[in-house]
């Protein structure tokens, strides 16, 4: 025989989940800042990749890219490239 809860079970349940998602979401940024605080001389890109897909066949400096072809750009290389 399966084991009910309560309503208020139920809602003391919720917040648990809730509060432990927000306690989750407002420490996320403290390793970014830390680091940086760390690191001042370095920029973090909020991503580390750029993903994009070639519509048609295009060129690159000297580089030819044909069509449909998808390009990962590293941000964090673009970012330290005099």
């Amino acid at each position: 025989m399966p084991v009910r809860i309560s309503v208020d079970e139920l809602v003391v349940e919720c917040k648990t989940f809730y509060f432990a998602g927000q306690e989750t979401t407002n420490t996320l940024p403290a390793w970014p800042t830390l680091l940086l605080a760390l690191h001042p001389e370095w920029l973090y890109p909020p991503a580390i990749l750029l993903a994009r897909k070639v519509s048609r066949e295009v060129r690159l400096g000297k580089l030819l890219v044909p069509a449909n072809v998808e390009l990962l750009v590293p941000t964090l290389a673009l970012h330290h490239e005099p």
